[in-house]
């Protein structure tokens, strides 16, 4: 299970891996395994898209993610 490619604009957004490793991908071709203890910082200017899953088949992942507005729109 996981979070597919989906789309983000104007964000700065941060993902805290609290246990497990994420297996993250976007669309500028960058591909990380986020460990538990590690944060990943994630610029969204121009539209994005990304996803998100368990790095692993055996163990499980739960991590926070939070998105902040770059700028207003408009």
């Amino acid at each position: 299970m996981g979070f597919g490619a989906h789309p983000h604009q104007n964000m700065e957004i941060f993902s805290y891996v609290i246990e497990g490793a994420l297996a993250h991908k976007d669309s500028m071709g960058h591909e990380s395994i986020v460990r538990a203890g590690d944060v990943q910082k994630i610029t969204a200017e121009r539209a994005l898209r990304h996803s998100e899953y368990n790095a692993s088949d055996k163990e499980q992942v739960h991590f926070l993610q939070i998105g902040f507005c770059l700028k207003k729109e408009g």
